[in-house]
């Protein structure tokens, strides 16, 4: 057993992480605070669980995928490969979404979160709206799998479909919210190798990057009731050509992410 602080100078001196504070806290499961302030001493065993997590890190693999574990609006989700990586960009998204349903009071009685991933949207509209009747569908059998398992973890009962896109719906929705793949052709072949460990159609939108959002588009009022609402997150700057898809639509609202950038756009039927 050994104290923290002394792996934690072995390990900046190994990697020269600026982060590595913050990593640590990742893996230990604790307040990056705790680190200062509290004498934390470590197995033989656990340091080298540390070690190897660090290396496969430094090789490209991204944090959530190695810790199995992924946060989203305080609501702890299980992570694993093959699986899109829910981003703070989508729980800001996610988040003005809901405040915008609740300025105008609208409650949705079913939900439809398309391409739901790790099931975070979902999972998050069912908690601010515990009376909706919340499905969640992706094309990936995984990505299915894995929301099944954020159901019963978070104790937020969710319904989840494994299909492609609208297909197999037959009653309809009051609310679809949706982050879809959005990533340009060109911008893919530049992603940095860690993102592209992430699975390739949760982000390919194809050449121009606007495949999905003309899908939903064109087959949105099948599901979606009168009046209905859909919330739909963007690439940043493919705003234009999205409001454009979306023009037969009845514009609501732009959602900014920290940076100031637009990430969301929120139409009525």
């Amino acid at each position: 057993m050994r104290e923290i602080k002394h792996l934690k100078r072995e390990l900046k001196k190994i990697y020269r992480e600026n982060n590595i504070d913050n990593i640590l806290s990742q893996i230990l499961n604790i307040d990056i605070k705790d680190l200062y302030i509290n004498k934390i001493y470590l197995s033989s065993e656990k340091e080298k669980e540390i070690k190897k997590i660090l290396k496969k890190f430094k090789e490209g693999t991204p944090l959530p995928y190695l810790l199995k574990r992924v946060y989203f609006n305080d609501i702890e989700l299980f992570i694993e490969e093959a699986v899109f990586i829910p981003r703070p960009e989508t729980e800001i998204f996610a988040l003005e979404t809901v405040n915008l349903l609740k300025e105008i009071s609208f409650h949705p009685e079913r939900i439809l979160d398309l391409g739901c991933g790790s099931g975070c949207i979902g999972l998050l509209m069912k908690k601010f709206f515990p009376k909706s009747e919340v499905f969640a569908s992706d094309i990936s059998i995984k990505a299915c799998r894995v929301s099944k398992i954020n159901s019963k973890k978070t104790n937020l009962k969710i319904n989840i479909i494994c299909t492609d896109m609208f297909s197999c719906f037959n009653k309809k929705f009051d609310l679809l919210i949706s982050n879809p793949p959005y990533v340009k052709e060109e911008e893919f072949e530049n992603l940095p190798e860690y993102v592209k460990k992430e699975p390739k159609r949760a982000l390919y939108a194809g050449k121009d990057g606007l495949v999905f959002y003309r899908k939903i588009a064109e087959k949105i009022k099948r599901v979606l009731k009168d009046n209905g609402i859909i919330a739909i997150e963007i690439h940043p700057f493919l705003e234009k050509e999205i409001k454009e898809i979306f023009k037969n639509f009845t514009f609501l609202k732009e959602i900014y992410d920290l940076n100031g950038f637009k990430r969301g756009l929120i139409f009525k039927v």
